[in-house]
């Protein structure tokens, strides 16, 4: 935010965020936000009136903590790359066996060269 005068430019730094603004700073989205705040992994916020705010610090320190996951947390990520991994092989498996697979059309360009040339 820029406060200026014609004789004093000055720059204020925010120190605290809407929802809004914090998904936007975080790069998520608000229904990704409040997921994340029933699961009891979302920032904590302070109450001015009827608006929400995050803190500077309790951003940083929910990034550290999103960075770093312990408990709980660290087990459903764990268990979610295993999940992704799987449907990962799986789906490379599933493309193979396409007809429109680069390799497909490899293996059927070699079999028509080879039947032409009998």
């Amino acid at each position: 935010m820029l406060i200026a005068t014609d004789d004093h430019p000055k720059t204020i730094e925010r120190m605290a965020f809407t929802v809004e603004e914090f998904c936007v700073r975080n790069h998520i989205s608000k229904n990704t936000y409040y997921k994340l705040k029933a699961l009891g992994l979302g920032p904590r916020e302070m109450e001015i009136g009827r608006t929400r705010l995050i803190s500077h610090e309790e951003e940083a320190k929910w990034r550290e903590a999103r960075s770093n996951p312990k408990g709980d947390e660290a087990k459903r990520n764990a268990k979610a790359a295993k999940t992704r991994v799987a449907l990962a092989k799986k789906a490379g498996k599933l493309a193979v066996q396409s007809d429109r697979h680069p390799k497909a059309a490899w293996i059927k360009r070699n079999r028509e060269k080879q039947i032409g040339t009998r």
